[in-house]
């Protein structure tokens, strides 16, 4: 299935939408990361 559902929000996204914000999010996490040391 190519939407994702939530359980616990009902959130329904489509599933490489929802991995793009994942990329982002972790890309954007490191780079802070890198910032502080």
């Amino acid at each position: 299935e190519r939407i994702y559902h939530c359980e616990c929000c009902g959130l329904e996204i489509d599933r490489d939408y929802n991995a793009s914000i994942n990329i982002l999010r972790k890309g954007l996490e490191i780079l802070k990361e890198e910032k502080v040391s």
